[in-house]
């Protein structure tokens, strides 16, 4: 009877084990397994607190002038109305009047090139200029354009002479330039 006792008894444990601790266990490891995805993610969490105050800390130490012409390099938003006025100044520094204006979006790109950055996205802005002027006129208008702050690149220039015996040429001189998008 003993032994029958014992059997008895080892059937009921091996029973309670896998009708009651069994299942109890297995849910046991999967929070477990969950609760480390999750301790993962407050890790990362605090890492990326810990870059951010880093970066704000940098962003703090520059200079404000610095950037202040950071973002007329590249600003986040094209104002094209402040763009058109700081060429109509530039070209009038030279002794030219501006005919026409026009600007036009491309749409946005992921960007490989400015600033080395993968994965930033900008917006290139296609600006065409059409003006009349003598050619060393459109020489030291150019110059000045390469000068100023903003990045712009020429992408294109065409000229025509006029019929007349002036020394005069119609222009347009074709821009891209750029502005980081949020």
């Amino acid at each position: 009877m003993n032994n029958i006792a014992s059997i008895i008894l080892i059937v009921i444990s091996a029973g309670v084990f896998f009708v009651n601790i069994d299942p109890q266990y297995k849910e046991v490891q999967a929070l477990r397994v969950e609760q480390a995805k999750f301790n993962e993610a407050l890790d990362n969490t605090d890492r990326i607190k810990e870059i951010k105050e880093n970066l704000d800390s940098k962003l703090s130490s520059f200079d404000p002038v610095e950037l202040e012409k950071l973002n007329k390099l590249i600003p986040v938003n094209v104002d094209l109305v402040d763009f058109a006025a700081q060429i109509n100044n530039i070209a009038a520094s030279h002794g030219i009047l501006i005919k026409d204006i026009k600007a036009s979006n491309s749409p946005a790109q992921v960007n490989t090139a400015i600033g080395g950055n993968i994965g930033k996205v900008h917006t290139n802005t296609n600006i065409a200029i059409r003006f009349q002027a003598p050619y060393t006129s459109f020489l030291s208008f150019v110059e000045s354009i390469e000068k100023n702050l903003r990045l712009a690149d020429v992408s294109s220039v065409t000229f025509s002479s006029n019929n007349d015996k002036t020394n005069l040429y119609d222009y347009t001189l074709s821009l891209q330039i750029y502005s980081l998008e949020k």
